[in-house]
């Protein structure tokens, strides 16, 4: 696999982030009945529970502010020729720089919460641009906020930094059944639904899915599940993201990524963005993410 392919599966991982899923049952109805004292407090009670499992499932995200790690990526089956370090500072930046031979950093990419940026050291070609100029990402919603809540297994809402008690409501609940023994919570925005599934004793998300509906082209999904869970600090994090994405369209496409995450370390300090050098040529980032993915 060249670096052209690997900087190919990167984007194709981006823009599955933003095409998103499922959300099966997740609306809720109320049957007016006589009782209407007995009912009131039923749904309050229900309420009340919905609540605490939110914040308790808010409540499970790590506290490190770094999470760096040496990623082992493969592809639809095929391991990256390249090694891959993820490094992440909460709020500021995400990172994965590969890296041919252990030697020579080959790729670049970086996400800040004000922008992207790629770089392609191989043919010393960078690209730099805000979220809202990208198209593909201005048009599914997705900004650095949303991926940041993917990669450190978190519950997240489309236009917001983060949860908490100010928009915990905008989420509901629907408990486990005999077919399926998790909770799933759900949330639905526009065109896109959102559900993610938690382990009913714990609250842990074991996996994100998100749906892009689309009348004409169909829809679109990405499946994030999470695993082998390891100690940090008091919390857990998953060290296996397994990624599955569907983009419809006339030619559908499919993709599966598999990380592993191995040497987590957790008290580097924060890297400060990357600055071009002024010897790469910088070019459009639509145009280049196409090119890529023309591959």
């Amino acid at each position: 696999m060249t670096l052209t392919h690997t900087l190919s599966s990167l984007r194709r991982m981006i823009i599955g982030i933003a095409l998103l899923t499922m959300a099966a049952a997740c609306n809720t109805t109320r049957t007016a009945t006589n009782q209407q004292h007995a009912g009131n407090t039923q749904q309050q009670s229900a309420d009340n529970h919905t609540l605490a499992f939110l914040r308790k499932t808010t409540d499970n995200a790590v506290y490190a502010r770094h999470i760096n790690a040496k990623a082992d990526v493969s592809v639809d089956g095929k391991s990256l020729p390249v090694t891959t370090q993820m490094q992440t500072t909460q709020g500021k930046m995400i990172r994965l720089s590969l890296t041919a031979l252990g030697l020579m950093e080959v790729g670049r990419l970086e996400m800040t919460p004000t922008d992207v940026l790629i770089i392609d050291r191989v043919h010393k070609q960078y690209a730099r641009q805000t979220y809202d100029k990208v198209k593909f990402m201005a048009q599914n919603g997705l900004n650095f906020y949303t991926l940041e809540a993917l990669l450190r297994n978190q519950l997240f809402l489309p236009g917001h930094t983060a949860v908490g008690e100010a928009n915990i409501e905008q989420f509901t609940l629907q408990q486990p059944t005999a077919a399926q023994h998790e909770v799933t919570i759900c949330h639905k925005a526009g065109n896109m639904d959102y559900t993610w599934t938690a382990t009913p004793s714990t609250a842990q998300i074991v996996s994100t899915t998100i749906v892009l509906h689309d009348a004409k082209q169909g829809n679109s999904t990405l499946q994030w599940n999470y695993a082998d869970f390891v100690s940090m600090g008091k919390k857990h994090y998953p060290t296996t993201h397994n990624i599955q994405v569907n983009i419809a369209g006339k030619k559908p496409r499919q993709r599966n990524m598999l990380i592993h995450l191995g040497k987590i370390n957790t008290t580097t300090d924060y890297s400060a963005p990357t600055a071009p050098s002024s010897r790469y040529e910088e070019v459009d980032i639509d145009e280049l993410f196409q090119s890529i993915f023309a591959q």
